[in-house]
């Protein structure tokens, strides 16, 4: 399927004067393996640290993962781009952090129950990609907006302080 951009439009002439088109939101929507691997390009492209809250669910399309795996993750190593993650403790999660040094990451887990996400959300530089990478459902898109990015890293960081508080609880229970 084919890449779609959406380019927002000023809400007045005014606005129009203040802006040029590099200043506008722009929304792109993915679909496919090929899709969503344009998405994780784009955070390699950026060069900037990304803020993710993540599902490490089971049931990733294969050819998603594979690529992921033996390409996408050494590339961000290889350029340094550390990556912050938040992901529902599960199984899978437990795993997934044992390879965060390998993978130049910190992955903060949290309650499944309270918390059950089930797609990726990354915020890098002044985007910010939402991804759905299910077998049935291969689906993203990438919102470019300073403010939009810099609002969701906000958010980021209120739920990397909860998470860190949840990490010393376990840590204190067993």
């Amino acid at each position: 399927m084919p890449t779609k951009i959406i380019k927002s439009k000023p809400l007045s002439k005014e606005k129009k004067t203040q802006k040029n088109d590099r200043d506008h939101t722009k929304i792109q929507r993915f679909e496919g393996v090929e899709g969503l691997k344009k998405i994780y390009k784009q955070t390699l492209k950026d060069k900037k640290p990304i803020f993710a809250l993540t599902a490490v669910i089971p049931d990733i399309n294969p050819d998603l993962l594979k690529w992921l795996e033996k390409t996408y993750i050494k590339k961000r190593v290889e350029n340094k781009i550390f990556v912050k993650a938040i992901s529902p403790k599960t199984k899978n999660s437990e795993k997934y952090i044992k390879a965060d040094k390998k993978c130049y990451r910190k992955t903060l887990l949290i309650p499944q129950d309270k918390f059950p996400i089930t797609i990726e959300i990354n915020v890098f530089g002044d985007k910010v990609g939402l991804i759905s990478y299910k077998k049935k459902e291969l689906i993203g898109t990438i919102i470019e907006s300073k403010e939009i990015a810099k609002t969701m890293r906000v958010f980021f960081d209120l739920a990397w302080e909860r998470a860190q508080e949840y990490q010393k609880e376990w840590k204190n229970r067993f």
